[in-house]
């Protein structure tokens, strides 16, 4: 129980600090992926290029963002109130601003139309890449659906 309040208070300050901060301080936050030379700091082994299950590609931000369902994130505003969202994004700006890698994000076709794509994992990270205004950024793609993905958005190989 006192471990979880520790975490608990940890948590909240980080949440604060980076709440605290201007747009400008915040982006001058380098995202750091683990991909291409940074493949050796990927975290889901199934992403790490030797497993030749997932391909990583660089895409616009923007365009990611526009074409994808993110249920409940809200693309428009870092900082929500929701604890949930709030800490993700937190954790996010923690790691990058303390040097450490994050994955790309892994996304996929959403719909029986082939129109939208939706992230299997990675949309707080998507959505804190756009909003700090990162025009660039990797994503994971199963390779079965390359091909379908890459009629709604460019994929630029690394």
């Amino acid at each position: 129980m006192k471990l979880q309040k520790a975490n608990s208070e940890i948590f909240e300050k980080r949440i604060n600090y980076y709440k605290e901060k201007s747009l400008t301080e915040l982006q001058s936050i380098i995202p750091k992926w683990a991909y291409d030379s940074n493949s050796d700091r990927i975290l889901d082994t199934t992403l790490h290029p030797s497993a030749e299950e997932y391909f990583i590609f660089l895409v616009e931000t923007k365009k990611l963002i526009q074409i994808s369902e993110l249920h409940e994130v809200n693309p428009d505003i870092l900082f929500t109130g929701d604890k949930l969202n709030d800490g993700r994004v937190a954790t996010i700006l923690h790691r990058w601003d303390n040097n450490q890698f994050i994955d790309p994000p892994t996304v996929e076709i959403f719909d029986r139309d082939k129109s939208k794509l939706c992230f299997s994992d990675g949309r707080h990270r998507s959505k804190t890449n756009y909003l700090l205004g990162h025009k660039k950024m990797p994503i994971a793609i199963h390779r079965t659906q390359i091909k379908n993905i890459s009629k709604l958005l460019e994929l630029t190989p690394v």
